[in-house]
């Protein structure tokens, strides 16, 4: 398919997970003695789950190297699944999906995130009938910032990185989708500032994806 087409990241963008991932983290850190707040919780966010385990320790003093980290990442993505069902759809999301399908424009998922906690989103909240692609983690050497997993969901979808729009909700992913010299949409709904979407090269910023006009996405890509 050629024309525009639509790169979106999924927790905080497309749905509020932040709540379920955070009960999960929570639950793992209080297993080892740590406490660990929403807030300071809130400040990795956007991440890979093991620098989340790596900074969050070293913020209490705790140093453990990257394998012991990914270790205890992988039992947060376990108890993620417990939580799973606090995720829910993002306002405008479902209206945003369902004008782009019906332009015939070509989406994909490139998340952080591992398949299985991506899978279990999907099922929880439906967002995933409209999706053509999903990109995860472990499909590339190298996670957002790079635009590594940008550029995978351009060539499956067929199509050139200048005619792909990218939906983020953090500067992690505006930065690689900035590299790979794809046009970009900010969303605030991740709780990022604007100022700072705006320092990362946000090409158009929008609070929510509720009422945003799908022609005036598309043309971000001329």
């Amino acid at each position: 398919m050629n024309g525009p087409s639509i790169i979106f990241d999924l927790d905080g963008t497309l749905v509020d997970s932040i709540e379920a991932h955070y009960m999960a983290f929570a639950q793992v850190m209080s297993e080892m003695g740590v406490d660990v707040s929403r807030d300071e919780f809130k400040g990795h966010f956007g991440k890979l789950a093991k620098f989340i385990v790596r900074d969050q320790l070293r913020s209490k003093g705790i140093e453990k190297d990257l394998d012991e980290c990914q270790k205890i990442a992988d039992k947060k993505q376990n108890a993620f699944m417990d939580y799973v069902d606090l995720v829910k759809i993002l306002p405008g999301v479902n209206e945003f999906l369902a004008d782009m399908q019906a332009q015939d424009v070509s989406m994909s998922i490139a998340s952080n995130s591992v398949r299985k906690v991506i899978d279990a989103i999907l099922k929880q909240t439906g967002v995933g009938e409209r999706i053509d692609i999903i990109i995860s983690v472990e499909d590339v050497e190298k996670p957002k910032p790079d635009p590594m997993m940008l550029n995978m969901a351009a060539r499956v979808m067929e199509v050139r990185p200048d005619e792909c729009i990218v939906v983020e909700d953090s500067v992690y992913g505006l930065k690689a989708a900035k590299t790979a010299g794809m046009a970009t949409l900010a969303v605030l709904t991740g709780g990022a500032q604007r100022k700072n979407m705006q320092d990362a090269g946000a090409d158009m910023i929008v609070d929510t994806l509720e009422g945003i006009d799908a022609d005036t996405v598309l043309s971000l890509t001329q």
